[in-house]
């Protein structure tokens, strides 16, 4: 139903005390009224590319657009029911990190496992530490080592950096 004038006053009042706005479990329709009033980056946490993989949970590729507008980041789920069908690899985040970088730049994705609300994971990634094996596979997709360094902490440090010294 989207943000009640509570909810939009909110939005306000969050970002003038420099709080974090993670629009991870929005509705779309709340999703684009936030972004209409957000006036610093935001952030979504865990979630995948809707054109990859049609969950209701992931974004669509103007979503992902106004994230990245923003200077905010998406992190990449390892959620298997956010990737595709059935039991997968960490190699199906491939197609997701590569449409992510599509619609909103090398400087938009993060890394986002929800480690600690899923009850699934990836055939090879079942926790942090496999997350050194799974950089080997983006290397192994050709990423370049700027974009990996990105992917792995860079750019999730940017946003956050952004915030702090918004805050200050």
């Amino acid at each position: 139903t989207g943000l009640t004038p509570l909810g939009e006053s909110l939005v306000k009042v969050a970002e003038q005390r420099g709080m974090i706005l993670d629009l991870s479990h929005l509705g779309s329709r709340s999703f684009d009224q936030l972004m209409a009033i957000a006036q610093q980056p935001v952030c979504v946490s865990h979630a995948n590319v809707y054109a990859v993989h049609a969950h209701r949970r992931n974004l669509t590729r103007e979503q992902i657009k106004l994230v990245a507008a923003s200077g905010g980041t998406v992190g990449l789920t390892f959620y298997p029911p956010f990737i595709g069908d059935g039991a997968v690899g960490s190699s199906a985040l491939i197609p997701h990190l590569k449409a992510l970088i599509d619609a909103g730049g090398e400087d938009c994705p993060a890394l986002g496992s929800d480690f600690d609300g899923i009850d699934v994971t990836p055939t090879d990634l079942a926790d942090v530490a496999a997350i050194p094996s799974f950089l080997k596979v983006l290397a192994e997709a050709s990423f370049s080592p700027e974009v990996i360094n990105k992917v792995a902490g860079a750019n999730l440090y940017r946003f956050l950096a952004h915030k702090f010294s918004a805050t200050n």
